[in-house]
């Protein structure tokens, strides 16, 4: 928690002042170089958390075919020129019940993976297609239950682990290319990931003929196309912000500020909640879940029975929140990006219209 409100702090205020200056200012370069290794180092946080299956998650229905195809670009330039990448998918819609940065996540994970087990380059394969399995698919160590699917295969084709590396595969920190400058975190991060979005995992891989990781996650019935959110969405919401961290609690009032927000600030959840009681107009609840006093999920869950109408969002690093009480989390350290979506997605829900 500490940690991740130090990365937060330190991306925000490069952000900003980043943003403020002309693009190819060598200034902006070597702020933009300080942005990507807040970013890794908060990837390296995610990973552990997520081979613990403790990530917090914005999990929503999502096409993993239409997905790993807006990402092929993307994933293209990460792999670089000396490997090529092939993203097919099937006719036949591939829904699944995942948030969609873990899912990107995992993709661009197992890509990366597969692209060092060929470092003289070569090929990787991303498959996704609907399948059923009328029974248990046992792989590896690892099983399959039967029922409807999406399966994701990326396929390389280098040179496979050996049978008695294959059971450790899924372990953090466990590599077979440590001078390559291998962590050991895709395949565990992933794996975490996977399991926790109710799905399963499963590694094949022969020697001199190569890899394929394949995820199972559960089939989910389509929903028909939503309609897109309108521009400026926070346009005369009226905020309520509690943080006991100050600078975490000046960046985010800034931030809605500059997108047409008024905000008012308290450092703890008791003046909050003395605010609410006494009917003061306050539109979104925005709480950090870990502070001195009483914690954001206690304030959350008095506050709803005080004020209902009142939307409301927790800013942590933890699950038991999402687990526990339900509502929109907002995942530390976040951009600017996800604040304004988060925030705009939990006063939707409450039914709040923005200003004209």
């Amino acid at each position: 928690h500490d940690f991740n409100n130090l990365l937060m702090v330190i991306r925000s205020c490069v952000s900003f002042v980043a943003g403020d200056l002309p693009h190819g200012d060598p200034r902006r370069e070597e702020l933009e170089v300080a942005l990507d290794a807040v970013d890794r180092a908060a990837g390296l946080t995610q990973h552990l958390v997520a081979f613990g299956g403790r990530q917090p998650r914005q999990v929503a229905q999502h096409d993993v075919g239409r997905v790993a195809q807006e990402l092929a670009d993307s994933l293209r330039h990460a792999i670089g020129d000396r490997h090529t990448l092939r993203v097919s998918a099937s006719a036949e819609a591939t829904p699944a019940q995942i948030d969609r940065d873990q899912l990107e996540q995992v993709l661009v994970g197992l890509v990366e993976n597969a692209r060092e087990a060929m470092p003289d380059g070569g090929t990787v394969d991303v498959d996704v297609r609907a399948v059923t399995l009328a029974d248990p698919l046992r792989r590896g160590g690892q099983t399959v239950g039967a029922g409807d699917y999406v399966r994701v295969s990326v396929q390389d084709h280098g040179h496979g682990m050996a049978p008695e590396n294959l059971e450790r595969a899924f372990e953090p920190f466990f590599t077979t290319r440590v001078e390559h400058g291998g962590r050991g975190l895709g395949l565990s991060s992933a794996y975490g990931i996977v399991r926790q979005s109710g799905g399963a995992m499963t590694l094949e891989s022969q020697m001199r003929h190569g890899s394929c990781v394949k995820i199972y996650l559960p089939r989910a019935i389509p929903d028909r196309e939503g309609v897109a959110p309108e521009a400026e969405p926070l346009l005369g919401a009226r905020v309520l912000v509690v943080d006991d961290d100050r600078h975490t609690q000046r960046l985010v009032t800034d931030a809605l500020r500059k997108r047409g927000a008024s905000v008012i600030c308290e450092r703890d959840g008791t003046a909050a909640l003395r605010r609410l009681a006494a009917g003061e107009p306050v539109d979104l609840l925005l709480a950090d879940l870990v502070m001195s006093g009483l914690s954001g999920r206690e304030v959350v869950a008095r506050a709803r029975a005080l004020r209902p109408d009142v939307a409301s969002v927790v800013m942590s690093d933890y699950a038991s929140f999402v687990d526990h009480l339900g509502g929109e989390i907002l995942h530390k350290p976040f951009s600017r990006r996800a604040l304004f979506d988060v925030a705009a997605r939990a006063l939707e829900q409450r039914g709040w219209a923005r200003a004209s």
